[in-house]
């Protein structure tokens, strides 16, 4: 099972094709539901690598989420908050949230540099223009 990885030529413009994406989500949940599954599988299909981050050390969390299909790798002692630099050293270019899906980990600096995107109640992908998800059901 791949818990880390190297990923070197990142490409951060919203117009890119989905080809070249790589998304990020938190994985520190305490279980991995339909819920879970869906979201992820949503988050996937926005790019062509999807890396859940888990923060703590819970081994059975990591061998979960590296079984799901549309999971490709999980970071391991992921960090509780992201930044725009953390996000450029391991090739991620988005980092996905949505409803039911904390967006806990997501820094006003990411959502300020067009780096988070949030699936919304409809099933669509819009850019976080700030921390206020108003119109989701994130926390």
């Amino acid at each position: 099972m791949l818990y880390e990885f190297i990923y070197t030529s990142p490409s951060h413009a919203l117009t890119c094709c989905a080809q070249k994406r790589v998304i990020y989500v938190d994985g520190t949940v305490e279980n991995i539901d339909h819920e879970i599954l869906k979201f992820w599988k949503q988050a996937r299909g926005l790019g062509s690598k999807l890396i859940v981050g888990v923060s703590e050390d819970n081994t059975d969390m990591v061998k979960n989420a590296s079984a799901c299909e549309s999971v490709d790798s999980v970071l391991l002692n992921a960090p509780t908050k992201l930044s725009v630099a953390y996000l450029d050293k391991i090739g991620v270019d988005f980092v996905v949230c949505g409803v039911g899906n904390s967006a806990s980990v997501v820094t006003s600096e990411i959502a300020a540099a067009q780096r988070c995107l949030i699936i919304v109640d409809d099933n669509t992908a819009q850019p976080a223009k700030s921390l206020d998800t108003k119109n989701t059901k994130t926390e």
